[in-house]
């Protein structure tokens, strides 16, 4: 059995950069919790409780300890809800989700629709959203971007995890549904760069894995990317679920893994299938 991980997979800039300043600012003593889970990995999130860092889903849950924001950002108002309940945050906001962020309030004040394509029960997006003093318009697909009416003046950026196809498709729909449309590409550059990874290493082997958590956004992209390529292609969060998988006549099997995927589990994955054979 050939085992061949993918040039890009596991952990980003903007999730690591989140998780080493929850780390630091743990090791400096700071009393603080997370506003949501600091990252889509059940691993990384029981590890940070039992050093004692949990996380609230209000600020009013937060009991007078400073709040750590993670790398998807959140709306423009919890900063100053936060301020208003004299709580310091601390804020680990992916920098290029910060600039989406930006476009939404600058082009919003112009007057703009604000148009994301994503999904929007992500809290990137709702955050997004949030920074937005207009009309704000979120597209999952080509059939949702069909039936918004014609808009005069609209801002189209991008959920940083989605694919190149969806983003495509729905723009296409909105070139012709906006007069004046102004176009931001905002997917992430390493996503992108990760996608297309996995995509060219799903067609060289007979089983694909996909090592990410089962609520990650980014995860469940690289899945469908890589299942139109490779039929045996399965997402699995931990090392136990390899167990459920059948391995027979599948001598090339390829690994990707997602944004907030530990090199750890990787590597432990990794392992335990070279000892399979």
């Amino acid at each position: 059995m050939e085992i061949l991980l993918a040039k890009e997979a596991g952990f980003c800039f903007g999730v690591k950069r989140a998780l080493d300043l929850c780390i630091k600012t743990h090791d400096e003593g700071t009393q603080f919790v997370t506003y949501g889970e600091l990252i889509h990995n059940k691993q990384v999130v029981n590890n940070l409780l039992e050093m004692g860092i949990s996380s609230v889903e209000h600020l009013a849950d937060a009991n007078s300890q400073a709040v750590l924001v993670r790398s998807h950002g959140v709306p423009k108002s919890l900063y100053g809800e936060a301020k208003a309940q004299h709580l310091t945050l601390i804020d680990g906001t992916c920098p290029y989700v910060q600039k989406i962020q930006k476009l939404a309030e600058k082009y919003s004040a112009l007057g703009y629709d604000i148009i994301i394509v994503g999904d929007k029960n992500h809290p990137e997006v709702i955050g997004i959203s949030g920074w937005a003093s207009g009309i704000v318009h979120v597209l999952d697909n080509a059939e949702e971007a069909l039936e918004l009416p014609n808009i005069a003046k609209g801002c189209i950026v991008a959920q940083t995890t989605i694919t190149d196809a969806k983003w495509q498709e729905v723009l296409n729909v909105l070139k012709t549904r906006v007069t004046e449309l102004t176009v931001h590409n905002t997917r992430c550059e390493a996503t992108r760069v990760r996608q297309e990874s996995a995509d060219q290493l799903s067609k060289e082997v007979d089983l694909m894995l996909v090592i990410g958590g089962k609520h990650s956004s980014n995860s469940k992209k690289l899945y469908e990317v890589c299942k139109k390529n490779c039929k045996k292609t399965y997402h699995i969060e931990t090392l136990i679920e390899i167990e459920m998988i059948n391995f027979s006549n599948c001598d090339k099997i390829g690994i990707t893994a997602g944004a907030s995927t530990p090199d750890g589990i990787i590597n432990e994955i990794i392992n335990a299938l070279k000892n399979m054979h």
